[in-house]
């Protein structure tokens, strides 16, 4: 308010000189209108008095003209009147009782403000002078009255003042509010920059605030630049972490491999499978390795024009092998007539990058189960523009320009933040650039990056050679992986040559959990050959189930025995006992799976005399699957799948529970497991702490939980911790590449009881086995 303050002080000193030369002015106008105005009315006064003497001094009536001049003064209310001939001789005297004897007036303050004095002569015929005729009159009352006037006049012109120094003041106030505000902001900006801005009075708002944002100024430019430097520090940290945790995970694997061929010496296709997911995990580490190198090293492009369809097919197909599970489809819309000059491996890389980014946009950001790659290629201004976009979620408002910065990463729980980087960095070596925003109709994002054109025409002839989809590129290039992907189509092949003349197999889920139910659906969509040749029928009645085998003619049935209702699977069974035993000896008989974890002895007794082909516990696992459909095949029948998968769910089993998402080491942890020969030990693999979460819920408790640390969206931390708040009863321990001493702390925030690093040799295993005892 200082510059409020200072101008009206400023104001006011000057409207007050005006003010009171304002006054003194109205005075001395209203004083002289006064002085006229008595003035005249005295002098009319008077002269009414000479032509009443002249007129009785021409009778010659000395009395008459006394008395005569005795009435009018008393009338008119003179104070004191003399008529003086020629000679000086007084033909007429008057005073009022306010005159001494001496003639003087009592009142001195009248005789000096009130008493107003005119002399005139007094003519005899018109032309010829009696004499002169002396009046003194009081004006107290008009004087008084003009006072009044004056007083009340300048009141008003005061009070005006006032009021108009009030408006100012008001109009002053709103006028400079949002400059107090500012300075207020100001200093609450300061706060958080542990900066004290004191107020100088003797300096007003505006120079204050100005001098303030010089200091915020300066002290944001060096808190911007300690933030920026503090990120990189912070993102280099986290990429050495990263990169030393990937690192770590391939060399781990291939020392489980050493120490456990022999558990794999018999089982050539699974140790081909750990050998492929090595593989995966070094091809990762040294794209984490080429982004470092991609954007610290400077080196000389060898640009030449390249034909945009073989390009984009080479970068498509090499990005999909690393997310083969992805559904992702790829449209391409290709108008270029001219070849880009480019560096095939530099701008490879960068391709490579964006798509994967987009397919993890929509499998991971926006978890979704597929997704669209829309890929555009066209001319505009002398340059090749490739748009690369995806129906993943849009980007948040001022994220498009961040993108590109060293270390930034979003939405991602791996990867180094200089992917894009190297991308900008490319792009810019190329004479081009590269841009990321949100598409006009708000279905995804895209990403454009331009470059330089060549003279050479491109050939559209083998657009056709594109890839369409993920599925496409795999099922062209990759046969089953597994032995049990082997098994499994053998097995069908067997079955629909030899009981379903090759027509599609059709099985019934009789099950009231959905979660089971998608287990169920889940494994025959992850395996082609059960996709391509099985139907599922799902339902969770009884009666309904037992309509689906009339109507549909089914064979084959997954049955729950707990339904929640009046019946249960023992009623279903029974009726497939009646059904089957109606049935000819030619016609097939329906075989039935008990999907349970009721595995008590007298519950299999029970499963057996009801005519169960077999018992396989929750969650229904592939070669479980694969055992009820050799029943076709092989003629012993009822079977069990194995005594350990018959504890699974007994009260006295133990409960353990293991969580990974690298594949070969969920393989080494089963291979071991069931080496032990337990019964008592009903073990569990998950591949993702959310699934791990989903059954120990169902669960209630488990006695052992076993996890790895980075596992995606939920890392091993997350689990555990959910675990500890929702207080389920178990003993968690993480099985990790972190640094141990580094990492334990972590794990004791989160209530775990213990990390070891994965083991890979018998006294590792030994030392494991030992909590499970």
């Amino acid at each position: 308010m200082i510059i409020i303050k200072r101008f009206l002080k400023s104001f006011i000193i000057t409207s007050l000189f005006f003010l009171i030369a304002g006054i003194a002015i109205i005075y001395q106008q209203f004083n002289a209108i006064y002085t006229k105005s008595v003035t005249e009315a005295l002098y009319a006064e008077i002269s009414s008095a000479s032509v009443l003497a002249s007129k009785e001094y021409g009778l010659g009536d000395i009395i008459t003209l006394k008395s005569s001049l005795d009435s009018l003064a008393t009338g008119r209310g003179w104070i004191k009147a003399d008529l003086i001939d020629n000679n000086g001789e007084s033909i007429w005297s008057y005073r009022n009782e306010q005159t001494t004897t001496d003639g003087e007036i009592n009142n001195s303050k009248s005789a000096r403000e009130d008493i107003i004095q005119l002399t005139t002569n007094v003519l005899s015929d018109g032309h010829s002078t009696i004499g002169k005729i002396t009046v003194s009159k009081s004006f107290e009352n008009e004087r008084h009255n003009f006072l009044l006037l004056i007083a009340a006049v300048i009141l008003g012109f005061v009070i005006f003042w006032v009021l108009f120094l009030c408006l100012i003041w008001v109009f002053a106030s709103r006028a400079f509010r949002p400059i107090v505000n500012m300075s207020n902001s100001v200093q609450e900006r300061a706060k958080s920059l542990s900066l004290i801005l004191k107020r100088d009075h003797k300096i007003d708002e505006i120079l204050q605030v100005q001098n303030w944002f010089e200091k915020l100024s300066s002290e944001w430019e060096k808190a911007r630049d300690n933030a920026i430097e503090n990120e990189r520090y912070i993102a280099i940290a986290k990429t050495t972490q990263l990169l030393a945790h990937d690192v770590r995970k391939p060399f781990s694997a291939i020392k489980s491999i050493l120490n456990g061929l022999n558990l794999l010496k018999d089982n050539p296709s699974e140790l081909e499978i750990l050998k492929k997911e090595v593989n995966k995990s070094i091809k990762h580490v040294e794209s984490m390795i080429a982004d470092i190198l991609d954007f610290s090293r400077e080196t000389k492009l060898e640009t030449k024009p390249v034909s945009v369809i073989s390009f984009l097919e080479f970068c498509v197909r090499q990005t999909a092998q690393s997310y083969r599970d992805a559904k992702i489809e790829f449209t391409y819309v290709i108008n270029n007539k001219h070849k880009p000059l480019l560096d095939e491996d530099r701008m490879s890389r960068v391709l490579g990058n964006i798509i994967g980014n987009g397919i993890e946009a929509i499998t991971i950001m926006g978890q979704k189960s597929s997704g669209v790659i829309d890929i555009n290629v066209f001319e505009q201004d002398d340059k090749i523009h490739i748009s690369i976009g995806n129906n993943g979620p849009i980007f948040p408002p001022g994220v498009e320009t961040k993108l590109f910065e060293s270390f930034f990463t979003k939405g991602k729980s791996k990867g180094t933040g200089l992917g894009l980087a190297s991308a900008k960095k490319v792009a810019l070596l190329h004479g081009g650039n590269i841009y990321a925003q949100n598409k006009s109709d708000g279905s995804g994002v895209e990403f454009i990056f331009t470059l330089p054109i060549s003279t050479a025409e491109q050939s559209l002839n083998d657009i056709d050679t594109l890839p369409k989809s993920i599925v496409e590129i795999i099922q062209t290039n990759v046969a089953p992986t597994s032995s049990d992907d082997i098994a499994l189509s053998e097995v069908i092949n067997k079955v629909m040559t030899t009981t379903n003349n090759g027509s599609t197999l059709k099985m019934l889920l009789l099950e009231d959990e959905l979660l089971y139910k998608a287990g169920v659906r889940n494994l025959i969509k992850q395996h082609e050959a059960l996709h391509k040749n099985l139907v599922l029928y799902e339902c969770s009645k009884v009666d309904e189930a037992l309509t689906l085998i009339k109507s549909e003619k089914l064979t084959w049935a997954i049955v729950d025995i707990d339904l929640g209702q009046e019946k249960s699977g023992f009623d279903f069974l029974r009726e497939i006992q009646i059904i089957n035993s109606n049935r000819k000896e030619h016609e097939q008989k329906i075989k039935t799976v008990v999907h349970s974890n009721r595995c008590a002895p007298d519950d299999n007794e029970k499963f057996k005399n009801l005519g169960a082909d077999l018992i396989a516990p929750k969650p229904l696992m592939l070669d479980h699957l694969i055992k009820f459909l050799q029943l076709a095949i092989d003629t012993n029948s009822p079977q069990e799948i194995s005594q350990s998968d018959i504890a699974k769910g007994t009260t006295t089993a133990k409960k353990v529970l293991y969580c990974d998402d690298e594949k070969y080491n969920r393989i080494f942890m089963k291979k071991n497991i069931e080496g032990l020969g337990r019964k008592d030990i009903d073990f569990e693999i998950f591949d993702s702490a959310e699934s791990l979460l989903t059954r120990i819920r169902e669960l209630g408790k488990a006695d052992i939980v076993f996890s790895d640390q980075n596992m995606g969206a939920m890392s091993g931390l997350d689990l555990c911790e959910q675990i500890r708040k929702e207080n389920i009863p178990t003993k968690f321990y993480f099985l990790t590449n972190e640094e141990l001493k580094m990492f334990e702390t972590k794990v004791k925030n989160v209530g775990g009881d213990g990390c070891f690093t994965p083991p890979s040799e018998d006294e590792e295993w030994s030392k494991l086995f030992s909590l499970i005892k």
